[in-house]
């Protein structure tokens, strides 16, 4: 038996100031003749791949599953000057207010940080761009949570690779065992940047308005989820709302292979928040549309590629961005006008769930 539907949990559940902004254009008419919001994707590095943690029992990588892990990493990486250049034609050109640097790999690995700051710097001073980025609770140093609240980045933190984190973490801050064996995850190290970030993030002069904020949690639902009923699902949801933060839930992008579980996932899912994405847009047809890979999305990759979801990397690309553009302003136009175009589920890369 499930538990029973949360509506008082959803319903008074923050905002993310990003999904916010795409909400006011949506209803503003400005959304749908624009691409929003630019997703750039760093190159496909992350030292979560290297953990281990003990999931039901069993000793497993800590973030087994994650969809980026697929996702190919070969070619000529797009230079700095590249990126900023495809920012300047995207706010310029196509009205892009938020720009996007998903968590196709770790957007803050020691390699890549500095550049990765860079982009959502120069974005929002530049255009007043809000910056959205993905983080595994990896390589949060003090400069870098700084630079991430200076530039009033909203920060997606993903709980799928860190299961210890649970309602305790939120109120108790409890004491964490270290690693006992090679691979194993850090916990003393992880609790600590997350509480790092988290400090740094409220202790800053610049708070979004009132019900908004830029911090959200996101939680992959799993068999283990409907092995106790949403146990842990309903304490977390509780206690990561009672801080102020944004909590949203997800299913696996793989279906489920038993029906019956797979229904038992999305009915979860749909208990514990009230639309199927962070960034997902309440059209007038009442049917919400993911905004960072399905509509009034484009996505460059690490290469310079185009594909509409940044979560499509390794698949059938749909051209290098200067080909596309050296090809003449019809090409690129058409290629944006298909990427806005309605799809038929909330998410491309989830054709199953609707």
């Amino acid at each position: 038996m499930l538990p029973l539907i949360c509506h008082y949990m959803v319903e008074n559940q923050v905002e993310l100031e990003v999904a916010d902004r795409l909400q006011k254009m949506y209803l503003e008419g400005t959304l749908e003749r624009s691409i929003a919001l630019l997703n750039i994707t760093r190159p496909n590095i992350c030292e979560k791949r290297g953990e281990s943690q003990e999931i039901d029992g069993q000793v497993q990588q800590s973030c087994r599953g994650c969809v980026t892990q697929g996702i190919g990493r070969k070619g000529a990486y797009a230079s700095l000057e590249q990126l900023t250049g495809i920012i300047d034609y995207f706010a310029q050109t196509w009205g892009a207010r938020v720009l996007a640097i998903p968590g196709q790999g770790n957007p803050l690995h020691p390699a890549l940080a500095q550049d990765t700051m860079a982009l959502l710097e120069y974005a929002f001073n530049t255009y007043g761009m809000i910056g959205y980025t993905f983080n595994a609770v990896d390589n949060l140093t003090e400069e870098n949570c700084r630079r991430l609240a200076d530039a009033q980045v909203n920060v997606m933190v993903s709980l799928k690779g860190n299961q210890f984190i649970d309602a305790p973490f939120f109120h108790d801050h409890p004491r964490y065992s270290p690693p006992t064996r090679k691979g194993e995850q850090d916990r003393p190290r992880i609790a600590e940047e997350l509480n790092r970030f988290l400090d740094i993030y409220g202790d800053h002069p610049d708070q979004p308005a009132e019900g908004l904020t830029r911090i959200g949690f996101n939680y992959v639902v799993g068999p283990s989820d409907v092995a106790d009923q949403g146990a842990k699902l309903d304490r977390l949801s509780k206690a990561i709302r009672a801080r102020g933060y944004w909590f949203g839930v997800n299913t696996p992008f793989e279906r489920n292979e038993d029906q019956g579980v797979q229904a038992r996932l999305e009915a979860l899912q749909r208990e514990y928040v009230d639309r199927p994405h962070s960034l997902a847009i309440k059209t007038s047809d009442g049917v919400h549309q993911c905004a960072l890979g399905n509509t009034w999305t484009a996505t460059v990759g690490p290469f310079g590629e185009l594909y509409q979801c940044p979560y499509m990397g390794g698949m059938q690309t749909d051209g290098l961005f200067q080909k596309v553009l050296n090809d003449g302003p019809d090409a690129m136009s058409g290629l944006m006008r298909r990427y806005m175009a309605p799809k038929d589920t909330p998410c491309i890369m989830r054709p199953h769930q609707r």
